[in-house]
């Protein structure tokens, strides 16, 4: 027998491409959740009430959070934290209402709320979908579908709390996976805010030969793996300035760290007239990774 969808109301405050699609699948597999969507700019929110996604909009000042049984903030990080400590204030909060957001970090959002005695309503998620694009006109009903969401549970959440939340994305079509706030700002510093900031170098490197020699003599040389490799610089850098404000440290180190390897690799390169079988071994032995990573 499948499982129950686990929330009657939910109400989403941030109606960009992850708020938004994630509104769009709940309509999708749970026809009769009622959805409130609440934003800054109500005109931003009109669209979703319009195509039936979202059953009421309003501006966030004016939530109305009674019977609501599940609150997700979707909004850009920094800002997110300060609707976080709101929502957790807020005398309309039911004392079993569960508060998740989708914040790709998670350490800081934490530390925010954790003297708060509604900290252990709060559970950290962090959905691994997305796209360079942004807003609801991108969102799709779909964008979950076989993604995983990192979930940071903290000492003061209870199980059925966290399992519900993890069937609540599982029914969106979403795996899931618990770990710790710490260490998951330390991986995806590696795995995706690193990746953003090295698609902007390149960028920036192929934008000064452009200046230099011309957009069209330069285009030439522009194949799918530069295109690949920088799509992602084009995601906005709103999102992107506060990630990096709220997980310095961490991408700074992986930086570091990846300034060093290609320092390595650069003496491979200029060696390999020399010792072409010490850079046939690393590109081999990156190409398995790569494999294995899938």
């Amino acid at each position: 027998m499948p499982d129950e969808f686990p929330f009657k109301h939910i109400a989403v405050f941030g109606l960009g491409l992850l708020g938004g699609s994630m509104c769009k699948a709940v309509r999708r597999v749970s026809p009769s959740t009622y959805l409130s969507a609440w934003g800054r700019n109500a005109d931003r929110l009109f669209p979703a009430l319009q195509d039936g996604t979202v059953n009421r909009i309003g501006l966030t000042g004016e939530a109305d959070l009674a019977d609501v049984d599940c609150v997700v903030v979707a909004s850009t990080v920094v800002s997110s934290i300060g609707i976080l400590k709101n929502i957790l204030d807020r005398e309309d909060l039911g004392k079993n209402t569960i508060v998740i957001d989708v914040g790709s970090v998670k350490e800081t959002i934490l530390k925010s709320v954790s003297a708060h005695s509604k900290y252990n309503q709060f559970i950290g998620c962090h959905p691994m979908a997305g796209s360079e694009k942004k807003g609801y006109g991108n969102g799709r009903s779909d964008l979950y579908d076989a993604s995983i969401v990192i979930i940071t549970p903290h000492e003061k959440n209870s199980n059925s709390d966290i399992e519900k939340t993890e069937t609540f994305w599982k029914m969106l079509g979403a795996k899931t996976v618990r770990l710790d706030a710490a260490l998951h700002d330390r991986i995806v510093a590696r795995t995706s805010h690193l990746p953003h900031m090295s698609a902007c170098v390149l960028v920036d490197l192929v934008a000064e030969m452009r200046e230099k020699f011309g957009s069209e003599q330069v285009g030439y040389g522009i194949g799918r793996g530069f295109k690949d490799s920088t799509r992602i610089a084009a995601g906005s850098e709103e999102v992107w300035s506060e990630i990096a404000m709220l997980n310095t440290e961490n991408i700074v180190s992986a930086i570091d760290d990846m300034v060093n390897r290609l320092e390595e690799l650069k003496r491979m390169i200029l060696d390999s007239r020399e010792n072409q079988e010490r850079l046939n071994d690393y590109l081999a032995r990156m190409r398995r990774h790569r494999e294995e990573i899938g």
